[in-house]
């Protein structure tokens, strides 16, 4: 049995604790999300002792479940993925499942189907194909390299539910007023130290952090880029008239330099001084954002909603006349087909290019 904790202690405030045969060991870490993977390290390494197996390749499936290989995949693997926060909690999710106390002997593709089709009861389709796909990339890590006796992978097996229709939400310049009113009108946010103190949560300009998510939500609708990825400027990727973001803060894993805008230039032109222009970790600028947006009751918004409609209304900008290449380089598609799903134009707009043929 393992249990974490919080303690006003610095500078490893978390600490986890594990009783073992009736010995207790405990630990002190800088993150909840360390604390627990060591516990659950800890908890599975006793579990291998128990049934005599030692071997760090996990040989032998017949002494092990799938929580095992959830423990490894999310101590090993994890941790090197861009959404490695929402990927813990969904492998904390699985490990309370009933999958993960199913032996790896006997585990086979109706495992997979029953958590399938019991995750279909709650969540929409797309959720379930997301998580499928961490379980899925989970199996085929253990079959190729950990040596736990899979052959196969077993979500391979399996029939995806269809994918939910596409978001089409384009955000209004009305709408923008009103969300970008609500951010500027807030009193500075404030936010929980590590220690357990509240400091006021301040950037480097003396603005209240809901100024610069206000800033921040700007600058996305005039270069489609990302929440994490504006977050992650640096001064030193400012160039003239673009931003060169190194391949290691984009999704695709691949370097990119985006054009901006007058606008955007003007946006980034005030905040040059800074070393980090926009110094709000992007989950805080998520949840600052939700409440703004829910404030003025436009609860269908969300923040990714702003690099959609950037990317709809350069594609329908005639001066621009981008090709879909161009408009690909900017936004940081790889695949055509992805960069489809984010354009939208108005029927009305389409017709009036033809309708001189």
């Amino acid at each position: 049995m393992a249990s974490i904790q919080k303690r006003d202690r610095k500078p490893k405030p978390w600490r986890a604790e594990v009783c073992i045969n009736g010995v207790r060991k405990s630990k002190s870490f800088l993150t909840k999300t360390e604390a627990k993977v060591w516990a659950a390290e800890m908890t599975t390494r006793a579990h291998s002792h128990e049934h005599g197996s030692t071997n760090s390749n996990m040989s032998g499936r017949g002494d092990f479940t799938v929580d095992d290989l959830l423990v490894r995949y999310l101590k090993d693997v994890t941790p090197t993925h861009k959404g490695a926060r929402f990927e813990q909690k969904r492998i904390e999710f699985f490990r309370r499942n009933d999958l993960a106390r199913v032996p790896l002997d006997k585990l086979c593709a109706d495992d997979i189907v029953a958590f399938r089709n019991e995750r279909l009861k709650t969540v929409s389709n797309s959720s379930v194909n997301r998580e499928l796909n961490i379980l899925s990339s989970m199996f085929s890590i253990a079959v190729r390299e950990w040596k736990v006796g899979l052959t196969s992978n077993p979500v391979r097996d399996v029939k995806r539910p269809k994918e939910n229709p596409h978001r089409e939400v384009i955000i209004t310049d009305s709408e923008r007023d009103e969300i970008v009113a609500e951010l500027r009108s807030k009193k500075p946010g404030r936010r929980k130290g590590q220690a357990g103190r509240h400091i006021e949560a301040r950037g480097e300009r003396g603005e209240s952090v809901n100024e610069i998510v206000a800033e921040m939500f700007l600058f996305a609708l005039e270069t489609c880029m990302r929440l994490g990825e504006i977050s992650a400027i640096k001064r030193s990727w400012c160039r003239e008239g673009y931003v060169a973001l190194p391949r290691e803060v984009t999704k695709t894993q691949t370097a990119r330099q985006v054009p901006l805008t007058r606008t955007a230039q003007n946006i980034l032109a005030k905040r040059s001084v800074m070393q980090r222009p926009f110094p709000v970790d992007p989950n805080t600028a998520s949840a600052i954002f939700r409440k703004a947006k829910k404030a003025v009751g436009l609860h269908h918004i969300r923040f990714h909603d702003a690099r959609h409609t950037a990317i709809t209304r350069l594609a329908d900008d005639e001066k621009a006349n981008l090709s879909m290449l161009q408009l690909s380089a900017i936004s940081g598609h790889s695949d055509p087909r992805m960069l489809k799903r984010y354009y939208n134009p108005k029927p009305e707009r389409l017709a009036a290019k033809i309708a001189h043929l």
